[in-house]
């Protein structure tokens, strides 16, 4: 058998930690190597079942859903939202599953998330790789750019950020998904992906729940904005896909400064990097991870 073409992930499945009630996929030995699989917005962890048929069979690969998305628990309030304590979610259910040490891998907000748990405890992050978001320590740019407004393409978290997306979201969920499921050529993503992430869209409380990732930016940035000086010290890999409208080139501006090691890839994609493009991401990360 190929070791770079396995089986998918396994079914969703339940756990609870003392912060709460998750929902994560898994495939791989408790042996292997834990690598951590962090979803963004509007997906779920279904969405690394492209990526996981190229790894190594010998990789065990953890995916959860993150608070509010997919089938984990929708926690009502903005508080559960910042990205620290998403983080420390995170933290809880690898704990819950006797892991101490372990590669993590984030795409939009689970990105977000994977640099958090590797500010938070960067003993355990044995290799850090996002995949189209920015840097939370590339300071100056962030906040650069942040000063220039959003883009026209960005206008879904302004959206996001009013008390419009309980209103006009439910009943509508695949409409609104369908607006931004699609690939660099403008195609919708594959029906079943589509399928399940309009499936977790319709569960009660995730217009607010989805809306509270962008609600709490403020909070985020607030906080991000300390970290100046900080520099990830763990090896990084930074997976591109280079036709995304909104993680534009210019996020990356000053990268090289927040690391002490990292290597970008660029990929023929656009925002789902890891879904239209899972056999070069999963060959750069294999690359990279050794």
């Amino acid at each position: 058998m190929d070791p770079h073409r396995n089986a998918a992930l396994s079914a969703s499945t339940e756990l609870t930690t003392p912060r709460g009630r998750f929902a994560l996929r898994t495939r791989g030995p408790e042996s292997g190597r834990p690598v951590v699989l962090l979803h963004g917005w509007p997906e779920s962890s279904y969405c690394w079942q492209p990526l996981a048929q190229h790894l190594p069979a010998d990789w065990r690969l953890i995916a959860p859903d993150l608070r509010g998305l997919g089938d984990s628990e929708r926690t009502p309030g903005r508080a559960p939202y910042v990205k620290d304590a998403l983080a420390a979610d995170v933290w809880s259910i690898l704990h819950a599953l006797g892991i101490n040490r372990c590669e993590l891998v984030g795409h939009d907000w689970g990105g977000v998330v994977a640099q958090e748990m590797a500010l938070a405890q960067p003993e355990r992050v044995a290799h850090l790789a996002i995949a189209n978001i920015f840097v939370i320590n590339n300071v100056a740019t962030n906040q650069r750019l942040a000063a220039g407004g959003m883009s026209r393409h960005q206008w879904y978290q302004y959206f996001l950020m009013t008390p419009l997306p309980e209103a006009l979201i439910p009943g509508r969920e695949r409409e609104w998904l369908q607006v931004f499921l699609r690939n660099r050529n403008g195609e919708a993503l594959p029906p079943d992906a589509v399928d399940e992430y309009v499936r977790c869209h319709a569960i009660d409380g995730t217009p607010a729940s989805a809306a509270n990732l962008y609600r709490t930016l403020t909070e985020d940035a607030k906080r991000w904005s300390t970290l100046t000086d900080h520099r990830f010290e763990m090896p990084a890999t930074l997976l591109y896909g280079r036709h995304d409208p909104v993680i534009t080139p210019a996020y990356y501006e000053g990268m090289e400064d927040c690391f002490k090691q990292i290597e970008r890839i660029d990929l023929e994609a656009a925002h789902f990097v890891q879904e239209e493009q899972p056999g070069d991401s999963a060959e750069a990360l294999v690359r990279r991870m050794g």
